[in-house]
């Protein structure tokens, strides 16, 4: 906290901005995972979705897309769990 007369530093408003996620995303953890993955299809050469993309790095272009509900997201199916395999009762012979 600084004092009267400081401001804060660029750390402490760091901390203090709240992630403002789209409305169609229900966890900040999925918002990352997204951003993240558009940002790397921007960084291997995807063109950007947004007319005019909001900053230079592709994690802020990425961001911006999200926000603006120009990039598609989906949960895959659920994992399909095996039964173990039995072991068989006989010991191998050798």
């Amino acid at each position: 906290m600084p004092y009267p007369g400081q401001s804060a530093s660029p750390l402490e408003l760091q901390r203090s901005e709240e992630i403002d996620m789209a409305t169609n995303i229900d966890s900040k953890f999925r918002y990352v995972l997204v951003a993240a993955r558009r940002a790397e299809y921007l960084m291997r050469g995807a063109r950007p979705k947004a007319d005019n993309p909001q900053g230079d790095k592709p994690t802020r272009v990425a961001m911006g897309e999200i926000d603006g509900d120009m990039v598609a997201w989906g949960i895959g199916p659920a994992p399909v769990v095996e039964a173990p395999a039995e072991e068989s009762a006989e010991p191998e012979s050798n």
